[in-house]
């Protein structure tokens, strides 16, 4: 029997074909999975490596501004300290006064006994004009000059004399003929409660017919007590005597003789001497009395005397120039360094050489001056002072100044309207020089660096 066909499932008498094997999934290429996780590495190390480098710049920025910030900071206190110092120590440009107790010259003061024994000078503030008050160790009294011809300030001179409880003034003084020196005068000696025992002046005729010069000059080798002008020839005959006809100096002599005063002439080579102290005169020579015609002669006229007492030395000059200053180098020699200067001329720039300066160097400077036309006291006479170290004191800023000198140690006091204001330590002028340099280069530094450094400053 013939074996059947088998028949296929589709029914055609074909062979079946066998079924198809299911796609098993195709597997990535393990190269090129490697190659596609390096290049996503790299691109996120690139990522990574910008985000790193903005990090580090931002970082960067913020440690400069920072610096920067810490550098301004470090500037700013620097400049406001140099300013707080410049302004306490008074130095230029904030030499002024604002109130309150913010100025070295604020401190408590020296405890002084009043006991007696301490020298004390006032420095009056004459306005343009000169007047020293000195209240001596043993008692005695002396005031050169008087200010100007003003009623106001005489009667000021007249209260602070008396608010003083002085009703004796042993050595008066005149240094100059000037008006703004011997204005006052008059009205001072005539007050009934006011005594003036001798009268130092400058060897110079007045208009006056009570003119002292006119009548006892040629016998002037015998009134000096002591002190005596060797004359020579015509040298000191009355005849070559100057004369001044201000009607200022023509009261003054009025009111000398009318006091009955005696009459000394200035010179150098005379001294005044008491218990604790001296009183040494170095100018005008002889010479300068034959020739007093124009106002610096006049000037030069000042006797420039050196009060020494506690271990301390005063110089005072009345309107000495330059010339002057020469003689008094001359005469004192070594003995020209002292401690506190009172300042020619009201700190015009024709005294207070630098030559003098460097001779003298004073560690406290007072200048006598007050609203003028003649730019006193000049920047060339105060840039001076400052180049030795000298601390200045003005009359026309402090009001009345007083010093008091005891037991080696100089202690200032401050007053206006009559009132003390303010008080000063023995300050040491020595330790101003270093601080003013250092505090003037530090706002100088700044002021030049910060436009350069800092724009926004500018």
């Amino acid at each position: 029997m013939a074996e059947k066909k088998k028949i296929t499932a589709s029914g055609t008498g074909k062979k079946a074909a066998a079924p198809a094997a299911a796609k098993k999934p195709t597997a990535k290429k393990p190269a090129a999975t490697a190659s596609k996780t390096a290049a996503q590495q790299k691109k996120d190390v690139g990522k990574i490596a910008v985000a790193a480098v903005a990090a580090g710049a931002a970082a960067k920025k913020i440690f400069m501004k920072r610096v920067l910030a810490a550098i301004v900071a470090v500037l700013v206190t620097l400049v406001v300290a140099a300013t707080g110092l410049l302004y306490y120590y008074d130095i230029a440009p904030l030499d002024f006064d604002l109130g309150g107790n913010f100025k070295w010259y604020s401190l408590p003061g020296l405890p002084f006994s009043s006991d007696g024994g301490d020298l004390r000078v006032h420095f009056l503030d004459a306005n343009q004009g000169d007047c020293i008050i000195i209240q001596l160790p043993d008692g005695k009294n002396m005031m050169i000059d008087a200010g100007k011809n003003d009623n106001k300030l005489k009667d000021k001179i007249i209260k602070y004399i008396k608010d003083l409880e002085i009703n004796t003034i042993h050595y008066g003084m005149l240094t100059h003929t000037d008006e703004d020196h011997c204005g006052g005068f008059d009205k001072v000696i005539k007050d009934p409660d006011i005594t003036f025992l001798k009268m130092y002046q400058p060897l110079i005729k007045s208009k006056s017919p009570n003119c002292y010069v006119a009548e006892k000059f040629d016998n002037y080798g015998e009134m000096n007590d002591g002190n005596r002008i060797p004359l020579n020839e015509t040298l000191f005959a009355a005849s070559n005597i100057r004369q001044i006809d201000t009607n200022a100096y023509m009261n003054f002599i009025d009111a000398v003789k009318a006091e009955n005063s005696e009459v000394i002439f200035s010179y150098a080579g005379q001294k005044i001497e008491g218990e604790g102290y001296a009183i040494n005169f170095y100018n005008p020579d002889y010479d300068k009395y034959r020739t007093v015609n124009t106002a610096t002669q006049k000037n030069d006229v000042s006797p420039m005397i050196i009060l020494e007492c506690n271990g301390k030395k005063m110089l005072l000059t009345g309107d000495g120039d330059d010339k002057a200053e020469i003689t008094f180098l001359v005469n004192a020699g070594e003995k020209a360094k002292v401690d506190v200067l009172k300042v020619a001329h009201h700190g015009g720039s024709q005294s207070t050489s630098e030559l003098f300066l460097n001779k003298v160097k004073p560690e406290y400077s007072v200048i006598s001056v007050g609203k003028n036309n003649h730019g006193h006291p000049t920047k060339a006479v105060l840039d001076r002072l400052g180049a030795v170290g000298s601390k200045v004191f003005r009359t026309d800023k402090m009001g009345d100044i007083v010093l008091t000198v005891s037991g080696g140690k100089m202690g200032w006091k401050f007053y206006r309207d009559g009132q003390e204001y303010g008080t000063a330590d023995d300050y040491k002028g020595d330790d101003l020089p270093a601080l003013t340099k250092f505090m003037q280069k530090a706002v100088s530094d700044f002021s030049l660096a910060a436009p350069k450094a800092f724009p926004l400053a500018a």
